[in-house]
């Protein structure tokens, strides 16, 4: 788990550089960066709900 919430906060972290550039929501750079972010954030958060359904 820990490593998915580093790989999400990486790609936030990417978003935010790439919204910070200028690059609009439909740039290409924004959108390649915003759902590499979404999907992170979902693996993350499928990792958090299965180590709590183990419980």
């Amino acid at each position: 788990m820990a490593e998915s919430a580093r790989d999400a906060s990486y790609r936030l972290l990417l978003y935010r550089d790439a919204v910070v550039a200028g690059h609009l929501r439909d740039d290409p750079e924004c959108t390649q960066a915003r759902r590499a972010f979404r999907e992170a954030r979902q693996k993350l958060m499928t990792a958090m709900r299965s180590s709590l359904a183990t419980r």
